[in-house]
């Protein structure tokens, strides 16, 4: 399973937490109806976190100010090219971020 997702689950930086669903959920998620029904069936769906570090956060966070400081030089354009490696977690990572520093008071 790993070697099939490795690309999708595994192609950017980060931490990952891995888990199984319970049958039922699974079931309720994926429903499944087979003709003739079989005498046994095993079904594992596997569910994945993307886990920020503290540390990461605070490099994000950095990206952020950096970004939203209006100032526009060439370190700005490289935070936001970083900012950007963060790919489909890039809003959330931002979002999150904001609050951090509006709570720091920045």
């Amino acid at each position: 399973m790993v070697k099939t997702w490795r690309s999708a689950w595994f192609g950017e930086e980060g931490t990952r937490v891995l888990y199984l669903l319970p049958r039922d959920v699974t079931d309720q998620f994926l429903p499944l109806r087979i003709d003739p029904t079989p005498a046994s069936l095993v079904r594992v769906m596997v569910g994945r976190h993307d886990v920020l570090t503290p540390e990461r956060e605070r490099q994000i966070e950095g990206w952020v100010a950096a970004m939203t400081n209006q100032d526009q030089s060439h370190d700005a354009r490289v935070q936001a090219e970083a900012l950007a490696s963060l790919g489909r977690y890039r809003d959330a990572a931002w979002t999150e971020a904001e609050a951090r520093l509006q709570r720091k008071g920045r």
